[in-house]
């Protein structure tokens, strides 16, 4: 009763050995928006609108979403525990 159970796992394992491939790396791939740099390390431009909304992120990192007057959204990070802004500025035009 052994033999056949570890018969049987061996081909099972090799089972599931031959019919596995190589994942695509997703990491390289982006969508149609960009993370620009923000004009400012130590503060927030006006041309950015008001603030709408703050999710919380990982960790102290906070993101903090603006709306200009035309509808544009621009989302930027901020650091609670350390009292800086992110390098990151990501903005999602409105049609």
């Amino acid at each position: 009763m052994r033999r056949k159970i570890v018969a049987l796992s061996i081909v099972a394992l090799c089972l599931a050995t031959a019919s596995c491939r190589k994942l695509e790396d997703r990491g390289k791939q982006t969508g149609p928006l960009v993370f620009e740099t923000p004009k400012f390390s130590d503060a927030i431009p006006q041309e950015y609108g008001p603030l709408i909304a703050v999710t919380q992120g990982s960790g102290e990192w906070a993101t903090l979403w603006f709306q200009k007057q035309d509808g544009t959204i621009t989302l930027i990070g901020v650091n609670t525990r350390d009292g800086r802004l992110g390098d990151k500025l990501l903005t999602i035009p409105r049609r």
